[in-house]
This record gives C-alpha cells, structure tokens and sequence, in this order.
C-alpha cells in the first residue's frame, strides 16, 4: 500500500496491537468501530515521490569478480585486514547498485571460497557479459606503499583501455589518493575473458591510513559507487 513504510500485526488472548509506520510524506488516519478498523492513508500536501533511478543499464551483463576467496586471503594488511573480504563487501554492495540500475549482475564468488582463475573467466564468457570487473586491494611489504591504480590487457583493445581509465579517475576523485596510473598487465582474468575487463586496485591495505580507510563502510560504499558509475560513463 502506497505511503505504508512498515505493516505489524500482533495478536494476543486480551488484544491485537497494530503497529503502523508510514513514509514522512504520507498522513495516517484510523477508524475503529466494532470489530472494524480502517485506514486512511493520505499524501501530505505539496507531497513529491522520489521518482524511480533510470534504467541506464537494462539489458547489460556485468561480472564482478571478487578477488581471492577460502585459502587464497590476498593481501594481509595493517591489523589483520585480510583483501578476501574487503573485495567480497564491495563486490556484494556494487551487485545491488548495478541492479538497481536494469543489470544484469554474476558474482564469481558469494561467500569467502576459493574460485580458480579459469572458472572465474568461464563465468564472464559463458554469461555472455558485457563488462568484467574484477575487484581487489593492494598489498606491499613496505607500508608506505600507497595510492589507486587499474589494470587491463590488451586483448582488450580500445574498450578495456577506456574503461580502465574512467574508473582510475573517478576512484581518485572518490578517494582522493595517489595516482598510480593505469597500467597493463597480463593477469589472467584480463587476458582470458572476452569482453572489456579491468582490474581495480583502489589502495594499499598494508599502508595505515589507507587501511584506516577501508574499515570504513562509506569507504566500500564509494568504491561500489565508482563501478556503477564508471560503467554507466562508459555506455554514455
């Protein structure tokens, strides 16, 4: 029902209790006669529904690929930080993003297992999908290493190239940390899919404040929100 934000119903020998929350914009009246009760539930005047998000992405494929998983942790950063879980929060936040946006989303991973190099590629292919993601942080053994870099292969070409430098830079403006540059590498999960595929590499989990900042929730939420956003500039 229009306005009604939360609906509960409780029933007892002596009574039912009805709990009702209703969206700021609305009003709520109640008529109770006999063993009747009816609700009125009203838009407050001047009252404009948020229109739905655009469907910019309908018909799209995504992959994201969270990166590691089960034994393979990934780095190992500043508190015991560990890159397995880190990507699959992001990833997870990046899926509803994207899906409520028209896509269609895969994760190669759910939950924290191993998924090997060649199933993570046979997923992208065999979707079909349009753009393969794959999501990670750094690690180094000296823990001033710092900043935001992106990878991609060239058996992507010219796509794989432009996507990986739209979301190099809008992760530095979201972040505002070093430019480290996009770079090509041939990590497997580039080369063997065949769709435009970028890796992303946001900060270093090993360096104190960057770790400091990934702990932070808004801090996944602005990375989830750059791959949304990287991928909608991309088909614009």
């Amino acid at each position: 029902m229009n306005g009604i934000k939360n609906l509960k119903i409780e029933k007892s020998e002596e009574k039912t209790k009805l709990d009702i929350t209703v969206d700021d914009g609305f009003n709520y009246n109640i008529d109770s006669s006999g063993q009747s009760i009816g609700i009125s539930i009203q838009p407050k005047d001047g009252y404009q529904p948020t229109p739905p998000k655009p469907q910019l992405l309908a018909g799209k494929t995504i992959v994201i690929d969270p990166g590691h998983g089960g034994s393979s942790t990934g780095a190992v950063g500043v508190g015991g930080l560990l890159e397995k879980e880190i990507v699959l929060d992001i990833s997870l936040i990046a899926e509803e993003k994207l899906k409520a946006r028209g896509a269609r989303v895969f994760l190669t991973r759910r939950s924290d297992r191993r998924v090997s190099l060649e199933e993570r590629a046979r997923i992208a292919n065999s979707n079909n999908a349009d753009i393969f993601v794959s999501v990670h942080v750094n690690g180094f053994t000296s823990p001033s290493a710092n900043g935001t870099e992106t990878y991609w292969h060239t058996r992507g070409s010219n796509s794989s190239r432009r996507i990986a430098g739209i979301m190099q830079r809008r992760m530095l403006s979201a972040l505002g940390l070093r430019d480290r540059g996009v770079k090509q590498a041939n990590f497997y999960v580039l080369r063997e899919t065949r769709m435009p595929a970028v890796l992303l590499e946001p900060l270093f989990i090993t360096n104190p404040q960057e770790a400091e900042l990934i702990k932070r929730v808004e801090t996944k939420e602005k990375i989830a929100e750059v791959i949304l956003n990287g991928i909608i500039e991309f088909y614009s």
